[in-house]
């Protein structure tokens, strides 16, 4: 061909030469030398590096992916790349990955270290060992990622009565942190005042579950319901939001569930289509 591209070798020296030989197809052999020396100069630029992300005021999850990119360049070429980062502002220095080449970033899983002193520091080297490195201009942030968590959006009490026995029915509505109700969410609670009674209970489906109070005859005075802890895998209970307890009065006066009601209201259609409700008392 005539020609060949030569990466020049790390081997400075003021006597170089090349030779090339050439053969013919009677393998007859033909060759010559640099008429003189030439010189191969020691490279001592390192490479230029440059972070363009994480620089500062990032605020990254633990557990999340983040892609950490910079900017290098060398006057020969860069054979590998180190990133580290630090989490107390660069008193010390953990590795990240160490790279072949200089592929410009790197999806980085977020350590849980949580910190607001963050930097990340990515070093190139080229063929003459030669180092450049660069750090994120200003700190940045590591989170801790966000623990789901479960809470009691609701607690609605009822007495229920059976021939002379009463007892208080517990309804609890289990949300999570984003306001949905839980499934299978275990409730663990106990009951106060006219009777001391412990209960667990498994929510359903719309996150409501339900568990009754012992049974009394003719029980006057007050029940108190509450919510201990609930149970949910991959969640902790915020018992700081929501209700976590209730009371309820039984005797002369309370209400009972499935009781007659103090009112009813009825269409205007029958028996007086002029007024627009008709209300009877009972």
């Amino acid at each position: 061909p005539g020609t060949y591209n030569w990466t020049v070798p790390n081997t400075p020296s003021t006597q170089c030469l090349v030779k090339v030989y050439a053969y013919d197809d009677a393998a007859n052999e033909g060759s010559d030398v640099s008429d003189a020396f030439f010189t191969i100069q020691q490279d001592t630029e390192p490479p230029l590096v440059t972070v363009v992300q994480p620089n500062g005021g990032e605020v990254l999850n633990e557990g999340s992916v983040y892609t950490i990119q910079w900017n290098a360049t060398d006057n020969i070429g860069i054979t590998s790349s180190d990133i580290d980062y630090s989490y107390d502002g660069g008193t010390n220095w953990y590795d990240v990955a160490d790279l072949s080449g200089n592929p410009g970033s790197y999806d980085w899983t977020v350590p849980n270290t949580p910190s607001t002193q963050c930097l990340v520091k990515v070093t190139c080297f080229d063929a003459a060992t030669n180092s450049g490195f660069d750090v994120s201009d200003n700190f940045f942030t590591i989170e801790a990622a966000p623990v789901p968590y479960v809470w009691v959006k609701s607690i609605d009490l009822s007495l229920v009565t059976k021939g002379k026995s009463t007892n208080a029915k517990a309804e609890v509505l289990i949300w999570d942190q984003d306001d949905n109700p839980v499934f299978r969410a275990e409730v663990h609670s106990h009951w106060a005042g006219l009777t001391s009674d412990a209960d667990v209970f498994t929510t359903k489906k719309k996150g409501i579950g339900s568990c009754n109070s012992d049974k009394l005859k003719n029980p006057v005075g007050w029940w108190y319901f509450y919510v201990d802890d609930v149970v949910k895998a991959g969640y902790v209970f915020r018992s700081d939001i929501g209700e976590t307890s209730d009371a309820i009065y039984a005797g002369a006066g309370a209400k009972l569930a499935g009781s007659v009601p103090d009112a009813f209201s009825i269409s205007q259609n029958y028996p007086n289509p002029f007024n627009p409700v008709t209300q009877f008392s009972i």
